[in-house]
C-alpha cells in the first residue's frame, strides 16, 4: 500500500475505497483523471472576497463552497440521499462557515481541476440548479459597484480555482469577519461629545497626517501634525496663509473649517484634496466644528 493510500485509509475507509476505484479505472472514468495544476501565484490565491452576509473567504474557497456543495448538495456533509447526486460519502468539501474537508479536496486536487476544466463539474442538469449564487465582492463593505467574484463556469473563475488548488488551497479559517476587519465605523455616530484625543486619533491623524499631506516631510501649508499635542499647538497658530487655523470658541472664523468645508477656501484648495478622498464625512466635520465651538481644548496636553 502506498503512503498516500495508507493515509487515506486511516482518514476515511470510504475515501480509500474511492481512491482504489479511481486507480483501477483511471483510463475509463473521467472524474478520476489527473491534470497538471500549473504554477502557483500565492498572492492571488490569498486574495479575499466578502459576502453580503458578513463572510470572508479566499476566492477559491468561495468558489468551492458555492459550486461543490453550498452546504446542502453533492460534496457537502449536509447532503444525504439523492441530494448527493452520486458523490461518495466522505468526499465532502464544506468551506463555510469554517473549512472542513480541505485535506480531502487536496487529495483529489488534480482530479477536481480536471473535472472543472473539462466541464464535467459542476454537473449539468438538475444538480446545476442548486449551485450557490451568493454575491462575493472584492470590497469589504459589499459595495455593489465593486468587482464581484466570477462564477466557476467562467474562464476567470476557472483560473482563480486552478491557481487556488495549485497553491495548496489557502483558506480563511474563521470565515466570519473579525472585529478588526469590519467596515470602518463612524466614531461620531450617536452624538458622542468630540474630545481632542478623538478628533486627533480619528480625524486629523489618519486623514491629514498619515495621508501624506501634513507629516514632517511634507508639511503642506507649513502645518505638521506629528502628534496630538504638537498638532494642537500648530492649529492655534497661523500657517503660510497668515490665518489662524483654529480660533477657540469660534468655528465660523476658523481657517480649519474653511479648508474642510469650502469648495474654494480663502487660501489654497480644500482639504483633504480629491486625490486623497475628498471632503470628510459630515459627521466628522460637525465634530471638528463642535470641538472648536466648545473652546478647542486639548485634554492630555500641557
Amino acid at each position: 500500500m502506498s503512503k498516500r493510500a495508507a493515509m487515506l485509509a486511516r482518514r476515511s475507509p470510504a475515501l480509500a475505497a474511492y481512491a482504489a476505484l479511481c486507480a483501477a479505472a483511471a483510463s475509463l472514468v473521467g472524474a478520476c483523471r489527473g491534470a497538471d495544476l500549473g504554477e502557483c501565484d500565492m498572492p492571488a490565491a490569498r486574495e479575499l472576497v466578502y459576502s453580503d452576509n458578513g463572510m470572508v473567504a479566499t476566492k477559491g474557497q468561495a468558489l468551492a463552497q458555492d459550486s461543490c456543495g453550498n452546504g446542502s448538495f453533492c460534496h457537502s456533509s449536509g447532503a444525504t440521499g439523492s441530494a448527493r447526486y452520486g458523490v461518495p460519502h466522505g468526499l465532502d468539501f464544506d468551506m463555510l462557515p469554517s473549512p472542513r474537508g480541505i485535506y480531502e479536496l487536496m487529495d483529489y486536487a488534480e482530479a477536481a481541476w480536471d473535472a472543472v476544466e473539462s466541464g464535467e463539474m459542476p454537473p449539468r442538469g438538475v444538480a446545476s440548479r442548486v449551485l450557490g449564487d451568493g454575491h462575493w465582492s472584492v470590497a469589504i463593505d459589499g459595495d455593489r459597484e465593486a468587482p464581484s467574484l466570477a462564477p466557476l463556469a467562467s474562464e476567470q473563475g476557472k483560473a482563480a480555482f486552478r491557481n487556488w488548488l495549485a497553491c495548496d488551497a489557502p483558506v480563511v479559517a474563521q470565515t466570519r469577519l473579525p472585529p478588526w476587519a469590519q467596515p470602518p465605523r463612524d466614531p461620531f455616530d450617536g452624538g458622542a461629545t468630540p474630545t481632542w484625543p478623538v478628533i486627533y486619533d480619528e480625524v486629523l491623524a489618519p486623514k491629514c497626517a498619515l495621508a501624506g499631506c501634513h507629516n514632517e516631510r511634507s508639511a503642506s501649508g507649513g502645518l505638521t501634525m506629528r502628534d496630538a499635542c504638537q498638532t494642537h499647538d500648530a492649529l492655534l497658530a497661523s500657517g503660510t496663509c497668515g490665518q489662524r487655523y483654529v480660533r477657540e470658541g469660534d468655528a465660523a472664523s476658523s481657517f480649519l473649517m474653511s479648508k474642510l468645508e469650502a469648495a474654494t477656501p480663502s487660501c489654497g484648495g480644500p482639504m483633504p484634496p480629491a486625490s486623497h478622498g475628498g471632503q470628510l464625512p459630515q459627521t466628522y466635520r460637525d465634530a471638528v466644528r463642535e470641538w472648536i465651538d466648545m473652546g478647542a481644548m486639548a485634554e492630555g496636553c500641557p
